[in-house]
């Protein structure tokens, strides 16, 4: 898919081999809605084949005059990712949850990117995800 898909939605999204080096996916830049038998999900492709590359990490990159307020991301398998949060001002942090409350989004400016990446070395694979506006 392309990386502005979801830019009415606020935000782009593409895979980033540059946070984690997967051997024969050093180009897997893009993000595929993929099915298999666990399901429907998004995840991190080449650009080629949607079948590939699925363990490179996720960049959500919310769009430069809309940061999230608040985010929820469900995996496709229970504690199967991790999350960094890059917030507005420049600070980040980690969610093992896979959300940033209102409280903590807003204290940061809102919420600029998102990097979701596999624990274990399994796929990463997002069934949902869930963006509130910055109030």
């Amino acid at each position: 898919m392309a990386s502005d898909v979801f830019r009415n939605d606020g935000f782009l999204v593409s895979a980033d081999p540059k946070a984690l080096a997967v051997p024969g996916c050093d180009t897997a830049q893009s993000a595929a809605v993929v099915e298999d038998a666990s399901g429907k999900f998004l995840t991190s492709s080449t650009a080629d084949d949607a079948t590939k590359c699925h363990e490179v990490p996720l960049l959500i990159d919310f769009l430069q005059d809309t940061p999230a307020g608040a985010v929820q991301v469900t995996p496709l398998v229970p504690n199967s990712l991790t999350m960094e949060v890059t917030f507005r001002d420049l600070s980040r942090g980690t969610s093992a949850t896979l959300t940033v409350p209102p409280d903590i989004s807003a204290a940061h400016g809102g919420v600029d990117q998102l990097l979701i990446r596999a624990l274990g070395g399994g796929p990463v694979a997002v069934t949902k995800l869930k963006v509130a506006p910055l109030t």
